[in-house]
C-alpha cells in the first residue's frame, strides 16, 4: 500500500506489486529518485489522486503502517 502510494507520486505507470518490484529492482536508483522527489512540484491532479486513492483508505494510517 505504501509502495503503491509512492509509485503513484513518482509516476509509475502500473502500481501492482509485480510492477513496483520492477521499478525498485535497483534499490540505490530508487532511493535516489525518492530523495530527489520534490513534493512542492506535485500537480493538483496528482495530489487529488493520492488523497482520493490512498489517504482515504482507513488502513493507510501511520499507526498501522509501520
Amino acid at each position: 500500500m505504501v509502495m503503491g502510494c509512492c509509485g503513484t507520486m513518482l509516476g509509475f505507470k502500473k502500481i501492482e506489486w509485480a510492477d513496483i518490484r520492477q521499478e525498485i529492482n535497483d534499490p540505490s536508483a530508487f532511493i535516489k529518485r525518492v530523495l530527489n522527489f520534490d513534493v512542492t512540484t506535485m500537480s493538483e491532479a496528482l495530489l487529488k489522486k493520492v488523497r482520493d486513492k490512498w489517504f482515504k483508505m482507513p488502513e493507510f494510517n501511520p499507526k498501522i503502517v509501520t
